[in-house]
């Protein structure tokens, strides 16, 4: 695994005055397309100290939804992907012509620097400037905490002075890095955001990414067991599942890692053993960094230990506990129902499944999604689905699966 950094962070910029729209119907409106909900784009660990500027044209229906996203510009395509995706989530109060909604376009930038992600056009004629960093705190782990890869997400509201006045938790992999990061992030200071060459208040969001320091992460290879050499062998609790870009969601194969499990139960290293397709691997290692076990026990105390774990990508991922010889096969599957408001809305849905013996839908949830508006769209078309059940050792038994759903929309 790649040497990296313990921490790193950036904030990311939302500001609903940095956008800039015009009609498609017209030369000119009443009213401009304004951002109504905003999302950061989100790196992933190998991306996340990439920089660069992305500007993106949007296309926004008439309901004030992202319908498609073009790339006008862009210094580092490695950051293209991230920038779309984070642009297709937005909503907008839609654009209106004599007292109408009507379809328009926008214009959004994405700057990224080490430290911060600015978005917004924040050029010279906006006469608007993003807040800036003047002094960073990195996070305090106890060594307990030390073999973690994982990211926590804040949403941070920022006065004219640049002090911070509210912080909320988005999200996180682990939700036990919350406090560690969120006391660092007190102890930040902001230059204020400022239009005009006036402060102003100002709301950023803050993703604090760990990475399982060197040290540790060999103490734990060093002392891993077998798992034939401890009383009590390291039981899963926590499971995250690979995400696939949607270029590779019809992608085949089975990949097997193997995973060094710390004393506490978090994953310390995730390497590859075999694979019959090699591309699927580096997505199943991304989840297993984010599982959590009760950790092996030997002799009453728990201890470092090592095992082997199989994914199995069939088109969706098989997420059965044990292997099973068929996989479960689809054989009714109607398609969403979308109403008139999303008809040529574009994004994607993760569903996980969960199917009795007889191959029936008893559980269905959202595992991912471009927005959350297609997810209620997704699961309700999932609850008259029939499968043939997947079969083991001859017999028919319960499963899992992840079905992918692409929302194409309307062109033109």
């Amino acid at each position: 695994m790649k040497n990296l950094l313990p921490f790193s962070a950036k904030f990311l910029v939302l500001s609903a005055s940095l956008a800039f729209a015009w009609s498609v119907h017209a030369k000119s409106t009443s009213t401009v397309a304004t951002p109504k909900e905003t999302f950061a784009p989100s790196l992933d660990f190998a991306s996340s100290n990439e920089t660069g500027q992305v500007k993106l044209i949007a296309k926004v229906n008439k309901y004030g939804f992202v319908v498609d996203v073009d790339v006008s510009s862009s210094t580092n395509s490695a950051l293209n992907q991230p920038s779309i995706d984070a642009l297709h989530r937005w909503t907008f109060h839609p654009a209106t012509k004599g007292g109408k909604n009507v379809a328009s376009k926008v214009r959004q930038v994405f700057t990224f620097e080490i430290g911060a992600i600015a978005i917004g056009d924040v050029a010279a004629k906006s006469r608007l400037e993003a807040p800036k960093v003047l002094r960073q705190i990195s996070p305090r782990l106890s060594k307990r905490y030390s073999n973690i890869t994982g990211q926590v997400n804040f949403l941070v509201n920022l006065d004219d002075q640049g002090e911070l006045t509210q912080i909320t938790l988005k999200n996180a992999t682990h939700e036990e890095l919350a406090a560690a990061a969120e006391s660092a992030l007190r102890k930040w200071k902001f230059q204020p955001a400022s239009k005009r060459g006036e402060p102003i208040a100002s709301t950023v969001v803050v993703p604090f990414i760990f990475y399982a320091s060197d040290a540790s992460r060999e103490r734990t290879i060093r002392e891993s067991r077998s798992l034939d050499l401890v009383d009590v062998q390291p039981k899963l609790t926590k499971r995250h599942e690979p995400t696939l870009p949607l270029s590779m969601e019809k992608e085949t194969g089975d990949a097997w890692l193997h995973l060094y499990i710390d004393e506490h139960g978090y994953v310390a290293q995730a390497d590859p053993l075999k694979s019959s397709n090699p591309s699927l691997a580096k997505y199943a290692q991304e989840a297993a960094l984010q599982w959590k076990f009760d950790p092996a026990i030997k002799d009453g105390q728990p201890v470092a230990s090592k095992t082997a774990v199989p994914f199995r990508f069939t088109g969706g991922l098989l997420l059965s506990e044990a292997p099973v010889d068929k996989n479960p096969e689809l054989r009714h599957s109607p398609k969403p129902k979308v109403p008139s408001e999303l008809a040529d809305a574009s994004g994607f849905v993760r569903v996980l499944l969960r199917l009795d013996e007889k191959g029936n839908v008893v559980g269905a949830s959202a595992r991912g999604s471009s927005r959350e508006d297609l997810e209620a769209l997704a699961l309700e078309a999932v609850q008259s689905w029939k499968f043939n059940p997947a079969v083991r050792e001859g017999l028919p038994v319960s499963s899992s699966v992840i079905v992918p759903f692409e929302f194409t929309g309307k062109k033109g």
